[in-house]
């Protein structure tokens, strides 16, 4: 499966998606929570074509954003726009989103606890940084965009669509990385 079509079924065909995953399981629809069926249906082709597809819409997207939306506002912007602050957020995104990824496939039904756990502890990087001189903004900056892949999972988890996680990332890419 291409990305691109899975990333265009998500945002406007998500009937035809939710066709071709129930096609692939019966109890897998357009949230993708492939990690449920995973043991049901993983030597199936397409059920492995979706998980790559997937994987590299979630690793991808965030920087393809930044790249797409920091040109545009580079141009738009008198002060122009903030490329390390923009990439160390979304580095910090990638991060967050692959360690929720992996921990999903392994650890799906305790997980929560655990997430909520480290978020606490990522939202607290930041008044810990006050200690460590000439590193405050970049540690910021990803532990922000770390905290907000964690919680972009958080989103899926909760039964909200996979497609707004992929729209949290430029959200969270756009509103944090102003001048």
């Amino acid at each position: 499966m291409n990305p691109l079509t899975l990333l265009y079924w998500l945002f406007f065909k998500p009937l035809t998606l939710r066709r071709y995953a129930k096609a692939i399981h019966e109890d897998l629809d357009e949230d993708l929570q492939v990690w449920q069926v995973r043991a049901a249906v993983a030597g199936d082709p397409r059920f492995q074509a979706l998980c790559r597809a997937r994987r590299l819409l979630l690793l991808t997207l965030p920087l393809a954003g930044t790249l797409l939306f920091g040109g545009m506002l580079s141009l738009l912007l008198p002060d122009g726009f903030n490329w390390g602050s923009a990439l160390l957020v979304v580095f910090g995104w990638t991060l967050g989103s692959a360690f929720s990824n992996g921990l999903l496939w392994r650890f799906a039904e305790w997980i929560v606890g655990w997430l909520f756990f480290l978020l606490l502890v990522i939202f607290g990087g930041p008044f810990l940084v006050r200690f460590i001189p000439g590193s405050k903004e970049y540690i910021a900056m990803i532990l922000i965009g770390h905290s907000f892949g964690l919680m972009g999972y958080l989103v899926i988890l909760y039964k909200i669509s996979f497609s707004l996680n992929i729209l949290l990332s430029i959200i969270c890419v756009i509103f944090l990385v102003f001048p």
